[in-house]
Order: C-alpha cells, then sequence, then structure tokens
C-alpha cells in the first residue's frame, strides 16, 4: 500500500507492507518527525502471535518525499503493477529532475500537479499544468493505456471555456504530462471531484459537482435541480463524454466520489442537504446511486444522521455478481450513525 501526505509543504509519499489479515501500518512524517500507527481494535487471536496475541506492526518499504518551492497538496492517487500516479495541485515552481534542465514556473495562483513513482520509491517524473487562473486535479484513474486525471480549472485548460469554474478530465501522456484535456463548463461553476476506472475496460466514471447548469445533462431522478447539484459522467478511455447525469433536491447537493463494479457500472457517492433518496435524517445526509453504463440510474440511497454526514471515498468489495456487491464508503459525521441508518439499496 502507499498512501501520500502532506509534510512541511512538500509531498511525502510512503510506501507501507500490510500483514495478511492485520491491517496495520505506521505512517512518518519526516519532517515533523511524527509517526502514526493505524490498527483495528485488538482481537483474542493467539494463532501464531506470541504469548500476548498481538503482531508487530511492519515497517514502511519506502518514504519519498519532493515538491517544489510553494505548497504542494496531493489530493488523489491510482496505482498498478509498475508505478504509482499521484495528482494533485502545487502553488509554487516546480524542480526539473534532469540536470540542467530549467525547473517549471508556477503559471497561476494554484497549478494542477502530477507525479510519476516506480514500485521501488523513485521519482520517475514530476509534472504541472496550469492557466492563470486556479487549477486543480482531484481524482486519478487508471484507463488502460495509462491514467486519466481530473479537476477543476478557472481557465482554459481544454479548448473550451464554460463559467467561472470548469471541470475537467485529461489523459496523462507516456511523459506523464496532461494532454487531450476535455473541458466542460456551464452557467456557473463546475467541479469534477473524483474519477474510477477499471484497465480492463474500456469505460470511466467521474463524480462532481455543478452550481448551475452542465450543458447536455439529464436529471435521472425527475425531481428538479437546485442551487447546487450532484453529477455523474461516463467517459471512453481518451476522456470523451458519453453521458453526463445532474440530480439533486431544491437545496445543495454534491457528488463527491466514484467507484466502478466488475461488470462496468459506475458508483457515485456524496452529501445532499435535501430529500434525495428518501426523507433527510438531518442537516446534511450521505447518499450513494448507481448507473448503468447507459446512464440509467438503478438506485439511490440516502444514510444519515441528525447531524452533517458526508462520503468522501466509496469502493466495491465482495462478489462481483451484481446484485450482491458490498459498497464500503468513507467518510466524516458529527451526528451518530447507528444500526438503524444503514439502508440497504434495492437489488440490481
Amino acid at each position: 500500500m502507499a498512501a501520500a501526505l502532506v509534510a512541511a509543504g512538500a509531498l511525502a509519499l510512503v510506501g507501507c507492507s500490510l500483514g495478511d489479515d492485520r491491517k496495520v501500518a505506521d505512517v512518518t512524517l519526516p519532517e515533523l518527525d511524527t509517526t502514526t500507527t493505524t490498527a483495528p481494535p485488538q482481537r483474542d487471536d493467539r494463532r501464531g502471535r506470541g504469548g500476548d496475541g498481538e503482531e508487530a506492526p511492519p515497517a514502511p518499504v519506502w518514504t519519498l518525499q519532493f515538491g517544489g518551492s510553494g505548497d504542494d497538496v496531493p489530493r488523489a492517487l491510482s496505482s498498478s503493477d509498475d508505478r504509482v500516479v499521484v495528482a494533485g495541485s502545487t502553488t509554487g515552481e516546480l524542480p526539473a529532475l534532469v540536470e540542467g534542465a530549467a525547473a517549471r514556473p508556477v503559471l497561476g495562483g494554484t497549478d494542477v500537479l502530477v507525479a510519476h513513482v516506480d514500485t521501488e520509491g523513485e521519482l520517475v517524473s514530476l509534472q504541472g499544468a496550469g492557466t492563470p487562473a486556479d487549477d486543480v486535479a482531484l481524482g486519478v484513474a487508471p484507463n488502460g493505456a495509462g491514467a486519466m486525471a481530473c479537476g477543476s480549472t478557472g481557465g482554459q485548460l481544454g479548448s473550451t471555456v464554460g463559467g467561472s469554474l470548469d471541470l475537467w478530465c485529461g489523459l496523462l501522456d507516456e511523459d506523464d504530462t496532461l494532454a487531450g484535456v476535455v473541458q466542460l463548463g456551464g452557467t456557473d461553476s463546475e467541479v469534477a471531484t473524483d474519477l474510477a476506472g477499471d484497465p480492463e475496460q474500456d469505460r470511466l466514471y467521474a463524480a462532481g459537482r455543478v452550481g448551475g447548469l452542465l450543458p447536455g445533462a439529464q436529471d435521472p431522478t425527475g425531481r428538479g435541480l437546485g442551487g447546487g447539484d450532484a453529477i455523474a459522467l461516463r467517459l471512453t478511455a481518451d476522456g470523451t463524454p458519453v453521458w453526463a447525469r445532474q440530480f439533486g433536491t431544491p437545496m445543495e447537493d454534491a457528488s463527491t466520489a466514484a467507484a466502478i463494479t466488475p461488470d462496468g457500472d459506475g458508483i457515485v457517492a456524496g452529501y445532499t442537504d435535501g430529500d434525495l433518496g428518501r426523507s433527510s435524517s438531518g442537516g446534511r445526509d450521505a447518499w450513494i446511486s448507481r448507473f448503468d453504463p447507459a446512464g440509467r440510474q438503478r438506485w439511490i440511497t440516502q444514510i444519515g444522521s441528525a447531524g452533517s454526514d458526508v462520503i468522501h471515498s466509496v469502493a466495491v468489495a465482495g462478489s462481483a455478481a451484481r446484485g450482491t456487491e458490498t459498497f464500503v464508503a468513507a467518510g466524516t459525521t458529527d451526528g451518530s450513525l447507528g444500526a438503524g441508518d444503514d439502508a440497504a439499496p434495492p437489488d440490481g
């Protein structure tokens, strides 16, 4: 496992090995001289783990810290058999990795940052892209030929400009530079917040939020649209949009996470301040929805407490057969999510 962290204004990438059945890892921030250990609750399990039933946590395999002259923030990570791709943002000049080459200057307030690290922890490339406005990468995923990133731009990162803030998706070429950027914008602000793909499938799914109307988008719920809505997009492997679905309530809604199922459906998750999947439980509820490759919304379920609940990431687990998968989501709450809040999605 590798995790991207922020340490003292630079990026720190840590490679950790995990035990077979005890998910324990140490993560060290070198500049801050601190270590965080993550572990599940202790079990009364003494099978080959010593007299007290405990197992020593593994040490990091490698640690890599890199960055430029400004603030460098990792926002997303994608891994394959031979590399790790980190996408995020930078506010400063990025150093050249080739001796004698010029450093890459910052183009705007915030630029897109993309780094390629091999499985031995060596920094292979460090690239940036941007406009005179603010640009950021918020998602990255494999696409068969390599990887694709997505995010938001306040300028013209692609061929067209929509509103004050547009979403974008772009390929990372063999040099890990951003190429073939597709920029989508409507009447207000649009952001692509996450991206999910499968190297074996010719499709990707993006999650995001819009402040106005996204051109060409459909509303699968038929509930009408509010000031801030969730969006789900299906993209081809080269970033071409196949369809876009904009959905929400009269209140604030957004999709913040995406995943892809083994049979090619898209999972998006996020938050709502209204009644999106059922009656609201409180101020802000979490939700998860499933779309098929044709853009049909199979189901949507809303989960919440009396407080504020937001899903930040989602993954598919369990059986690959449709209707039997398990969807694991992580997020935040300032309320109390109990057993009665885990409404199951309908079959299919």
